[in-house]
């Protein structure tokens, strides 16, 4: 049920998103999306890093995610 929840909140933050807003046309359209998108992949991502695997779940996702990604930075240079 939770995740039936969650994704209904995704779809329905969609059409309600729009450059027509103030607070985007203010700060600019792309830095807008841009913050809009990172702040949503970041607090979904401990959403369901939660419902997943409880409180562990969101330290994995936070600590052991960022080292991976660091990591595959690193070799990558």
């Amino acid at each position: 049920m939770m995740m039936g929840v969650f994704f209904y909140h995704v779809m329905s933050t969609i059409p309600e998103t729009g450059s027509h807003q103030t607070d985007i046309t203010f700060n600019g359209v792309f830095y807008s999306y841009m913050i809009f998108i990172l702040l949503h992949v970041i607090f979904n991502g401990i959403i369901l890093a939660h419902l997943y695997n409880g409180f562990g779940g969101i330290v994995d996702f936070i600590y052991i995610g960022n080292m991976n990604n660091f990591n595959l930075i690193l070799s990558l240079i």
